[in-house]
């Protein structure tokens, strides 16, 4: 398998470039405050009402960044979805996120 992989035995495993497995199976849950400021623990985030979102993944050098350009945005992410890029910071309407009810996982 190449360094982004995901495999399914018994459970959904997440495994980004820096060897860093993420499962679909988190031990904590916390509500997203849409906030672009706001710098999470790594996570997978949960999609509770459709729309986009504005991501920094995690390991992104930008993670600190007030610069636009650095947020990645994903369109029609559809709802009761589980967003599988590994992610702490998400955007707030002004960096383009439409979705609520975000949860994160991690």
């Amino acid at each position: 398998m190449s360094d982004h992989t995901v495999k399914i035995e018994g459970g959904v495993e997440l495994k980004d470039n820096s060897g860093y497995n993420l499962s679909l199976q988190p031990s904590r849950a916390n509500a997203i405050v849409i906030a672009s400021k706001v710098i999470y623990p790594r996570g997978i985030l949960f999609v509770g009402v459709g729309g986009n979102i504005a991501v920094i993944p995690a390991d992104n050098p930008d993670a600190k960044s007030t610069d636009p350009t650095a947020w990645v945005v994903y369109k029609n992410v559809p709802e009761g979805t589980f967003f599988p890029v590994p992610i702490i910071r998400v955007g707030d309407i002004a960096a383009g996120t439409t979705a609520t009810d975000l949860v994160m996982n991690f």
